[in-house]
């Protein structure tokens, strides 16, 4: 059986490579176009194989689904039938019917539960990344191929390769959830002294157009900032808006930025925090615009999980609250940090 790049089987042969079958498929794994000799040759050898889309055993001819190991999936909605089990994170991970992310030309899910390149190499929402032993896993050609620009590969291939641990789960994690880096503004002035947000319904990380531009490749701060964004989109809703997932993302990206500059002795403080009050304390000491700036300062944010104001009973969200009276649709989009 000859597969493309998917793993699909697209063409068998015998055992001389005369050709048997061949079958193609649409984006989602629709069988778009069949052919077999089998006519000819009434031997079970050249019956169709079950094995199609994506190498998974077809039972569309009886009941139209195909057998992912952990659930079944069906082609024509382009969705699993099953709820994942196993919650995957980030944005795309709200949706748990969701197949590979929604980026079907790019991925796989042999096991059901974790979205895979082409290369072999699997995410799981549990463990991260597992890559095969010293297998490369981007390179500017394949983020071209998934439809990054020149200038977001050569910031993944620049994280990737000098960013360290953190930064290479980071781009990953970009990549698997086709997350793109853009420059652009907030309305309203709202992005007035801020670096970076990330937009959960345009699945981007934006660059202030103040301080950064497509022309050229952000600063060692910047590209720190992306891992900084990639984070929160990972964290999800709830953990992204509290002290402590900015605790979390911070750290990683003082981090990364240790791999491309040294860190000062402020950045080194809050890499070095322990606790909750430690993180808050140094964000005092070294940020104080940072953390007491109107309802939008650090200071405001609550303690996960305890992220609603005046208790979930109300039903009103910290990040809708504190961005009374602007749109609550663009705040909640667009999400702010320093």
């Amino acid at each position: 059986m000859l597969g493309d790049h998917l793993g699909s089987t697209s063409m068998t042969t015998d055992a001389t490579g005369v050709k048997i079958s061949e079958m193609r498929y649409k984006a989602w794994g629709e069988t778009r176009y069949t052919w077999t000799n089998a006519p000819a040759n009434p031997s079970p050898v050249y019956a169709m194989t079950r094995y199609q889309y994506t190498g998974q055993f077809s039972y569309e001819s009886e009941f139209g689904l195909y057998f992912y190991n952990a659930r079944w999936y069906d082609s024509q909605l382009g969705r699993f039938a099953q709820a994942d089990s196993i919650v995957p994170g980030g944005v795309q991970g709200l949706d748990r019917y969701a197949y590979v992310n929604n980026s079907p030309m790019n991925f796989t899910d042999p096991s059901g539960h974790d979205v895979c390149d082409e290369d072999g190499n699997c995410y799981s929402s549990q463990s991260g990344w597992y890559l095969q032993p010293n297998a490369e896993k981007w390179n500017y050609s394949k983020l071209i191929r998934y439809g990054y620009s020149d200038w977001e590969s050569q910031i993944l291939l620049k994280l990737y390769e000098k960013g360290g641990q953190h930064a290479r789960h980071g781009v990953n994690y970009i990549v698997s959830h086709n997350i793109h880096i853009m420059v652009g503004h907030l309305p309203l002035g709202m992005d007035k002294g801020r670096g970076a947000w990330f937009s959960e319904s345009a699945n981007t990380i934006v660059l202030n157009e103040d301080s950064y531009s497509t022309d050229i490749l952000p600063s060692a701060y910047g590209l720190s900032l992306v891992i900084h964004e990639a984070r929160h989109m990972e964290q999800g809703t709830e953990l992204s808006h509290s002290k402590l997932g900015e605790m979390d993302a911070w750290q990683i990206q003082f981090d990364v930025l240790s791999h491309f500059q040294p860190l000062t002795p402020a950045q080194q403080d809050v890499l070095n925090a322990q606790t909750l009050d430690e993180f808050t304390g140094e964000v005092q000491d070294h940020w104080s615009g940072y953390w007491f700036n109107g309802t939008l300062g650090l200071y405001t944010y609550p303690d996960y999980p305890a992220w609603c104001w005046g208790g979930c009973d109300y039903g009103l969200p910290w990040y809708l609250r504190v961005n009374f009276p602007w749109d609550f649709q663009i705040f909640h989009q667009f999400r702010r940090i320093k």
